[in-house]
C-alpha cells in the first residue's frame, strides 16, 4: 500500500508540473487526499 501511495504522489507531481507554480502544491495536496480517501 505504501508503494502505491508513492506511485500516486509521483503521478500527482508529474501532472502538477504542467500547472502554474501557485496551483501546484494545492493540486498535489488535493489529489493525494482524494487518493487516500479512495475517492476516485
Amino acid at each position: 500500500m505504501a508503494k502505491d501511495n508513492a506511485l500516486n504522489t509521483r503521478a500527482a507531481e508529474w501532472w502538477a508540473q504542467w500547472l502554474p507554480e501557485h496551483q501546484r502544491e494545492r493540486f498535489i495536496d488535493e489529489l493525494v487526499k482524494r487518493l487516500l480517501d479512495g475517492d476516485f
